[in-house]
């Protein structure tokens, strides 16, 4: 039987419209790319439907104009829609009683449309795009020479990023978002990273980069990198850098910077034991992977270690 469902648009719990439909047993995804001067890419997504512009098959991508014609396995796109004149945003050619859905990706220069379309009357849920291949095209977008390809895919990662929490995506994101110190979307990367941390130790270790102090007097290339975080968390880093260490026994910086972090965690305190001896096994583990280790980065570190986490260690009589 056909009612109406509420088909979510954008990031936004808040913006909803509502489409009549029946169940929907198939859809599939374009998305169509609307620029500042009125250009308008449609890029096919899934493979297996028939879009055609103005009878062209059309297979990925194609450059379309307003008066253009749209169909999508039967049914056509109303450019209303698009403007904001519309609430419909297919029309129905003759056929079968199909229906579609659109999602809004997000706008900035670009404004990314991701519509679902061709509904079938089924019991199967709506399958949604291969993340992967859409992150590949994100990826390869923001590698293109075109300045609207780039922002496109950047566009295209956010949301791969933010709304699917894809782990390749998410990790891309925030570096992106870090190195070039965007405080606009830092809070939204930073909470990606943390959704993802308990299953993947990158994650992992860059929150607790993040949430650890880095000293300035150190030299070592992350002392800019983490510059540009200002909210530090010394015991939520410890709890990040605990689970690093445990996943990653042959690693030098997670036991480096989990000391670093524990020197200014305990700086002024009496140490228990216990922490006594966390940190000397500590120590000894990065001592040891520093020996084992070819990395580029194991001189530097190394020296750092000698200057000035063995030093302070030795003072605080923890090991000899």
């Amino acid at each position: 039987m056909n009612k109406d469902r509420i088909f979510r648009i954008g990031t936004s719990s808040e913006c909803e419209i509502s489409v009549p439909s029946g169940i929907p047993e198939n859809s599939v995804w374009v998305q169509l790319l609307v620029s500042d001067q009125g250009m308008h890419q449609l890029t096919v997504l899934e493979r297996g439907i028939v879009c055609k512009v103005n009878d062209t098959v059309v297979m990925k991508q194609y450059w379309v104009n307003e008066q253009d014609i749209i169909e999508i396995d039967g049914y056509r796109m109303n450019w209303d829609y698009i403007r904001g004149n519309s609430n419909e945003p297919f029309v129905r050619n003759k056929g079968p009683k199909r229906k579609l859905i659109i999602s809004v990706l997000s706008s900035i220069v670009l404004i990314a449309l991701v519509i679902a379309a061709l509904l079938l009357l089924g019991k199967k849920p709506v399958p949604v795009p291969a993340v992967p291949e859409l992150y590949s095209e994100a990826c390869a977008r923001m590698a293109s020479d075109s300045r609207e390809l780039n922002i496109s895919g950047f566009e295209l990662l956010e949301c791969l990023a933010i709304d699917s929490l894809y782990v390749p995506a998410v990790l891309k994101y925030f570096d992106l978002v870090l190195t070039n110190k965007d405080t606009e979307r830092w809070p939204r990367a930073f909470a990606g990273m943390r959704s993802i941390a308990e299953k993947c130790t990158e994650a992992a270790y860059e929150c607790a980069m993040c949430l650890s102090y880095i000293s300035p007097k150190l030299d070592l290339p992350e002392v800019q990198r983490y510059s540009f975080v200002i909210e530090k968390n010394y015991e939520e880093a410890n709890r990040y850098f605990e689970s690093v260490v445990s996943n990653d026994k042959n690693g030098f910086k997670a036991p480096f910077w989990q000391l670093v972090n524990l020197i200014s965690l305990y700086d002024g305190k009496s140490l228990s034991e216990e922490d006594r001896l966390m940190m000397r096994t500590l120590y000894k583990l990065l001592d040891q992977n520093l020996s084992a280790s070819s990395d580029e980065s194991v001189g530097a570190y190394r020296k750092e270690t000698d200057r000035i986490i063995y030093t302070i260690l030795k003072n605080w009589l923890i090991i000899d």
